[in-house]
């Protein structure tokens, strides 16, 4: 009987299973400071050339790998950014 191939988790599905459901303790001056934390102008304009040249189908294997190290760092954001919007929703721990 054959099994179906599992991927292996991401660095955000990981990311999100130690937090799930939420960061104990979390106050709401850490959800602010975790709202703050975002990309550098540098590496936001890195993204744009890079997304820019994906359109046009011109990436370098190794622009890819940085692309897809940037995507998974925007994931991590993500998810830190959400459990921080929860923590300030529900009036912070």
């Amino acid at each position: 009987m054959a099994t179906a191939s599992v991927p292996p988790p991401s660095e955000a599905d990981i990311l999100q299973r130690m937090t799930w459901p939420e960061l104990p303790g979390l106050t709401a001056e850490v959800a602010k400071a975790l709202l703050g934390i975002n990309f550098d102008p540098r590496d936001r304009d890195r993204m744009r050339v890079l997304s820019r040249k994906a359109q046009e189908g011109k990436l370098s294997r190794a622009e890819e790998a940085e692309i897809e190290r940037y995507e998974r760092v925007g994931h991590l954001i993500d998810i830190m950014h959400s459990r921080a919007r929860r923590v300030l929703k529900s009036g912070g721990a």
